[in-house]
């Protein structure tokens, strides 16, 4: 079952990136869309952080249950899914309402003159003009977060078993990469 839901949460979290995304670009635009984005993803690194320290602390703060720890830090992930569907549910309440009332009211906030409402009709065949460098970049991209993520997956094994030292360390270590990427956004 666990793997299941891995496969299900694996999915979903790419085309959730997608939907995030979307949501950010409809709010904010210009340097604000910058600032955005970069909040989001600090948000996502700093959740994977917290996964990595807090996943083995409830492991071993639930281990003597009668169901065991491994299966309380399931049952916190599912917390953590359902929190996130219900803070989702109110976002598409909220954003809904807000289209609606952008569509009655009169007043429109005033756009410069490279913010124009005009929408480019994007089509799938303009995925074949794209400039090479843009392929590169895709490219790099994908061999980038294969590998890494890779490795964070499975780092805390490694870690623990070269260098002997136990999970709960071996798992905050891991979890620097995503403190120190989410910490050091609003510096670079």
């Amino acid at each position: 079952i666990v793997l299941a839901g891995r496969f299900v949460f694996g999915m979903g979290g790419e085309t959730l990136t997608v939907a995030q995304s979307t949501y950010t670009a409809k709010w904010f635009k210009g340097a604000e869309l910058a600032t955005a984005f970069g909040v989001c993803l600090s948000f996502s690194r700093l959740g994977s952080a917290v996964n990595f320290d807090v996943s083995p602390w409830v492991v071993d703060q639930f281990g003597g249950a009668g169901f065991g720890g491994f299966t309380a830090a399931m049952y916190a992930g599912v917390i953590t899914c359902v929190i996130s569907l219900m803070c989702n549910v109110v976002l598409n309440i909220l954003d809904h309402r807000a289209e609606k009332m952008k569509e009655r009211s009169s007043f429109n906030r005033i756009e410069s003159e490279d913010d124009s409402d005009v929408e480019e009709e994007v089509k799938l065949s303009d995925v074949w003009t794209f400039p090479v460098t843009v392929w590169l970049i895709f490219l790099i991209t994908i061999c980038f977060y294969s590998t890494v993520f890779v490795w964070l997956q499975n780092g805390v094994q490694f870690v623990q078993q070269r260098y002997g030292i136990d999970e709960k360390h071996a798992a905050f270590l891991m979890s620097l990469p995503y403190t120190v990427s989410a910490a050091a956004f609003p510096v670079f």
